[in-house]
């Protein structure tokens, strides 16, 4: 983030969010935005328990629980299990982390999803390696505790699949 990022926002009722190179002049997200994203986000919720019939939860559903280490990575079967339960795009790197390249209309559209992703990721207390570029932004996720994966990666990648399905900031 740029200068000045942990500061307050001058006007009230507004809050910080990555704003572009040019760091003189940070962009606020407005308290009418925020709220507008938060009501996107539980009709989208919503939607989704309606689709899936109210009773079957998907691995977005499931919070992320803290590894502590001293537990072994997940086994190859239930990798592949899991993996097949994520939206399409998922795969596993050369370092068998979780990793997807969301692709967007343009620098804005990927900046706000990196946003979205971060907040999902504080809330939950696991943290993916995001990387930015005009028009894309991919994911990667493993436990680092572990050097493996976890059930609780695969749980962080199906909220960055939901955290895409939401509509653009500007829109």
């Amino acid at each position: 983030m740029g200068q000045g990022s942990d500061r307050p926002c001058e006007n009230a009722g507004q809050t910080w969010i990555a704003g572009p190179i040019d760091t003189r002049k940070p962009r606020c997200l407005s308290r009418k935005k925020k709220d507008q994203e938060e009501r996107i986000i539980e009709v989208l919720h919503q939607e989704i328990r309606e689709r899936e019939g109210g009773h079957s939860m998907s691995l977005a559903d499931n919070a992320c629980i803290p590894c502590r280490g001293g537990i072994p990575p997940l086994a190859p079967p239930k990798i592949q299990e899991l993996l097949g339960q994520l939206e399409a795009g998922w795969i596993l790197n050369n370092n068998g982390h979780l990793e997807k390249l969301y692709s967007f209309q343009n620098f804005a559209d990927a900046l706000a999803f990196l946003n979205r992703v971060g907040n999902v990721a504080e809330i939950e207390g696991h943290h993916p390696d995001l990387y930015l570029a005009w028009g894309k932004c991919k994911v990667e996720i493993w436990t680092h505790k572990i050097q493996g994966l976890t059930e609780s990666d695969f749980f962080l990648a199906a909220k960055a699949d939901r955290a895409y399905a939401l509509p653009p900031l500007n829109s």
